[in-house]
């Protein structure tokens, strides 16, 4: 099993709690919030606010992270059809193994966006060692 880091977790709860924070700060107006809440950035946040802050989060985005190194070292040049597939197969087996059951701590969507988020993370560390 592959060992990592735990700064992607950091980086996303990191993101989560600014958005938040901007949400409750005292100089914002109602309609600034009004407009945050309702503008694009939040609606792609959301989904991650809410798996990240909950306890699930940092075990999903472990998993998902795994995953997504696996998948592309094992199906290097498939399709990103066959490659989701197989990373959301690995971590639902391993959410699994921790006694996670599907649809009742995580939620298909919440393993999606993990999996997004991991081959994200993945990308921008692949163009840092490029550079």
């Amino acid at each position: 099993m592959l060992i990592f880091k735990k700064t992607w977790a950091v980086d996303v709860d990191q993101i989560a709690l600014k958005a938040i924070r901007k949400l409750r700060a005292k100089n914002m107006t109602f309609w600034q919030r009004v407009k945050f809440v309702s503008s694009n950035i939040f609606s792609f946040l959301a989904p991650f606010i809410a798996v990240f802050l909950s306890s699930i989060g940092p075990v999903l985005s472990k998993a998902a992270l795994n995953a997504a190194v696996i998948v592309e070292a094992e199906l290097k040049g498939q399709g990103s059809d066959i490659k989701r597939g197989a990373a959301f197969r690995l971590i639902a087996a391993d959410l699994k193994n921790q006694g996670i059951t599907l649809g009742v701590g995580v939620t298909v969507q919440m393993i999606n966006s993990a999996i997004e988020a991991a081959v994200a993370k993945l990308n921008a560390e692949m163009e840092k060692q490029g550079s």
